[in-house]
Formats: structure tokens, sequence, C-alpha cells
């Protein structure tokens, strides 16, 4: 495993562990060259352990399925189609992405969900639907 011990103010600071990789999947080509990375970022003043923490914490509260619930509230409840476009929404997007992170959705995957919508026969629904997934992106 290769890690990278540092400390985040000067001598007597806490000590900072930031984990790079197991053996065989990172080379030591490519430990040494993180292990710069970090080095270079913590002499610029920030802290990359807090920062790949921060990022993962991230990953699981941006969940679709709560970001949708509340763009439904804050949202799509002022407008006059509020009733179907929420059951789109629940009916199509939170069963597809529910538990994923937003950030995890790319432009492939609104296709692939559109596209699909649209194999069923409902084409409408489908365009209807890229237009609210793009407004819930935006």
């Amino acid at each position: 495993m290769f890690i990278v011990l540092y400390r985040t103010g000067g001598a007597g600071s806490r000590l900072r562990k930031y984990t790079i990789g197991p053996h065989g999947r990172v080379t030591l080509h490519q430990a040494r060259a993180v292990a710069l990375k970090i080095f270079a970022a913590r002499s610029e003043g920030r802290d990359p352990a807090a920062e790949k923490q921060q990022a993962r914490r991230r990953l699981v509260t941006d969940r679709v399925e709560d970001l949708v619930e509340l763009f439904i509230t804050e949202y799509v409840s002022k407008t006059r189609s509020a009733r179907e476009i929420s059951r789109l929404l629940r009916r199509e997007v939170i069963p597809c992405w529910g538990m994923r992170s937003v950030h995890e959705i790319s432009k492939r995957h609104v296709i692939e969900l559109v596209t699909e919508v649209a194999a069923r026969g409902t084409p409408s629904a489908a365009n209807k639907l890229l237009k609210v997934v793009k407004t819930f992106f935006g």
C-alpha cells in the first residue's frame, strides 16, 4: 500500500495520512508522481487528505433521489404541469438513478434514459423528460 504522511501546519502539528493505492494497481513511478503532487498541494497551503474526504462525502450527500424531491418542491410545484412532471420524474428518473450521486450522471446516461422511454412508444413523454432533466441539471 502506498501512503503519504505529511503535517498540516509545521513541526508538532497534526500528522495526516493520504492513501494513494495498493501495490500492483499503482506502480512505484505512479505513486511517486502522486506523492509529488500531494507535497506540491501541501506547499500551496491546501490539505489534500481533507479535500479527498470532502469529495467522498459530497458523493454521498448529493444523491439524485434527494435532489429530485427538492427540485419538485422548489421548482416544479410552481409550474402548471407540476403533477405530470413530478410523476414523470418519480417514475423514470428515481428508479434509474435514485441512489447514485448527481455528479456521476453524464450526458450518455441521459440519452440512454430518454431513448428507453421513447422506445416504449411514448416519444412525447421522452421529449418532456429530456426537457425536465435538462432543467434539473441546469
